[in-house]
C-alpha cells in the first residue's frame, strides 16, 4: 500500500502487513532495553496492539516532515536514518538494526519526523501505535524513565558529535565514527580472534562524516597503513580498537 506525500510527487511505501506474527513482535519488543525493563506484561500489552510490516530494499519507511503516529522498531534487516537537502546533499545520521527504534521524538511530541528512514535490504519493522505507547507511558513510571534515559543518551551522543566537528582532527573523527558503527552493527570475521567488521560502503561513511569520498579514503588508507584497520570492498575490519580509541582522546 502506498500513500502519496502531499508535499511532493514521491511516494512513501508502508509495506505489506505480515499476519500471524505475534511471536516476532513480542520477541523484537523485548530486545528494546527500555521496553523490556518495564516488564513482560507491559510488552505483551504493546505487542497485542502492534503489527509487522515487510519492506523491500530501498523503500521509505518514514520521511522527514511526515507526521508519525507510530513508533518503528526494526525486527529484521536495517534502516538508514538520513537527511537530504533541497539541492540533493545527503547526510547519513546512522543505521538501525534489530531491536532499535525510530521515531521516538515525533511520537512523543507530536511534531513531524526529523529524519528519513529507508530500508537497506529486505527488512521487517514492528509498528507500535502512538496511542498505545502513550497510554502505557502515562501508567508506567519505569517505562517513562526508560524512554527519558534513552533520549538523554542520544542527546549526549549528538552533543559529542557536534563538538567533534570543532575539536577533533579528521582522522580522529573517522576513528570515532568507526568505533560507533562497530558498536551499532559491526559483524565478526572468521578469524580465530575475530576483529570487528563494519559492512558499509565508503560513500555512506563519507555521508555520515560530511567528507568527500576522496578525503575519507585518504584517512582510511592512513589508518590501514598504521595497522589499525583493514579495508576491503564495502567492508572495514577494526584490527586495533584500543589504538583507534586513543586517537579520539
Amino acid at each position: 500500500m502506498k500513500l502519496k506525500c502531499l508535499s511532493g510527487s514521491r511516494h512513501l511505501n508502508y509495506g505489506a502487513i505480515t499476519l500471524n506474527s505475534s511471536h516476532l513482535i513480542s520477541e523484537t519488543l523485548l530486545l528494546v532495553p527500555w521496553l523490556a525493563a518495564a516488564g513482560t506484561t507491559v510488552v505483551s500489552q504493546l505487542a497485542m496492539q502492534s503489527h509487522v510490516r515487510s519492506h523491500r530494499n530501498g523503500e521509505e519507511v518514514a520521511r522527514r516532515g511526515q507526521t508519525l503516529n507510530h513508533l518503528i522498531v526494526v525486527a529484521n534487516g536495517k534502516l538508514e536514518s538520513s537527511m537530504t537537502s533541497a539541492n540533493g546533499k545527503h547526510h547519513v545520521v546512522g543505521y538501525l538494526t534489530r531491536g532499535m527504534v525510530f521515531g521516538l521524538i515525533p511520537v512523543l511530541d507530536g511534531k513531524p519526523c526529523i529524519h528519513d528512514a529507508v530500508t537497506q535490504g529486505s527488512s521487517q519493522v514492528i509498528v507500535l501505535p502512538q496511542g498505545a505507547l502513550m497510554d502505557e507511558l502515562a501508567k508506567n513510571p519505569t517505562l517513562m524513565l526508560g524512554a527519558f534515559k534513552l533520549l538523554c543518551g542520544r542527546s549526549r551522543m549528538l552533543y559529542g558529535l557536534l563538538s567533534d566537528q570543532s575539536l577533533l582532527s579528521t582522522q580522529a573523527r573517522v576513528a570515532r565514527q568507526l568505533l560507533m558503527l562497530a558498536t551499532g552493527f559491526g559483524g565478526r570475521s572468521g578469524l580465530e580472534e575475530p576483529a570487528l567488521v563494519i559492512e558499509l560502503p565508503q560513500s555512506s561513511l563519507a555521508d555520515m562524516l560530511g567528507l568527500t569520498r576522496q578525503s575519507l579514503n585518504l584517512e582510511l588508507k592512513r589508518l590501514e597503513k598504521s595497522g589499525l584497520i583493514r579495508i576491503a570492498y564495502s567492508r572495514i575490519e577494526l584490527v586495533d580498537k584500543t589504538q583507534l580509541q586513543k586517537l579520539t582522546e
